[in-house]
């Protein structure tokens, strides 16, 4: 059976954390642990958790990716992912991964998303992992819940903490060459909240500045979606519009 690190970065959802707590203690187990890590700057928001399956640190940290990168030495499971505290993991998903036989680089799935305050099914789809091997890396892919061996994380630093919204993205395209066996599960690995900084309309401008960071360093295309793309357009049309009428 195969054993599972979910790290957590706590910096800018405290109205979710309490109800993410028992989130934890109703996954935490022998075979899953988590590891919490705060922000020192915003700890006093909370109510330190740690137990037997999970375990809290607090440490200044620069970015989401920074913080990451601070909690992957208590990381020491066969898998490691990365969530959010407004996420929840798909218990279904975890029991798989759990009890997968063979051995994978990386195993995910579909998810569900909040859409408009309503909560929508995303079939991520078997090939969507694999778009990143092409010359046009596919928008979807990573997500939250995804898992990844550990034998991943063995070059360090394994995040570039000047990433603030793309930096997973930078983490796969830089390991490509050793990401070999892929295993797509047709069930959400999680659902994603929605109060990250990911979900935020500003969000927009500063992903496209940042894949414009990640073609020019891995020479490929980022392939946004028909949706990012309007959403896009519509925030530069209603700030040029701001403009003309100032």
């Amino acid at each position: 059976m195969n054993s599972i690190s979910v790290v957590v970065a706590i910096n800018s959802c405290d109205s979710q954390y309490y109800s993410f707590i028992e989130h934890v203690k109703s996954l935490e187990s022998r075979h899953i642990q988590f590891i919490l890590k705060f922000n020192s700057k915003n700890i006093a928001h909370h109510e330190i958790y740690n137990s037997k399956y999970t375990r809290s640190i607090w440490t200044e940290d620069k970015s989401i990716y920074d913080a990451w990168e601070q909690s992957l030495e208590l990381a020491t499971n066969d898998f490691i992912c990365f969530i959010g505290c407004d996420d929840r993991l798909n218990k279904k998903f975890v029991e798989f991964v759990i009890n997968q036989a063979g051995i994978q680089d990386v195993i995910y799935g579909d998810s569900i998303h909040h859409k408009h305050g309503v909560l929508k099914y995303i079939r991520t789809g078997s090939d969507a992992f694999h778009d990143f091997y092409s010359s046009r890396p596919r928008f979807l892919v990573p997500h939250p819940g995804m898992m990844f061996c550990r034998k991943l994380f063995s070059s360090k630093p394994s995040f570039d903490k000047n990433f603030v919204l793309a930096g997973d993205y930078d983490f796969i395209l830089k390991r490509l060459s050793i990401i070999q066996k892929i295993l797509y599960v047709p069930i959400p690995q999680a659902t994603i909240g929605k109060h990250g900084v990911s979900n935020q309309f500003k969000s927009l401008l500063k992903y496209r500045d940042e894949y414009k960071i990640l073609e020019n360093r891995y020479k490929v295309k980022i392939r946004s979606s028909i949706r990012f793309n309007l959403k896009l357009f519509l925030i530069r049309l209603g700030a040029f519009l701001r403009i003309i009428e100032f």
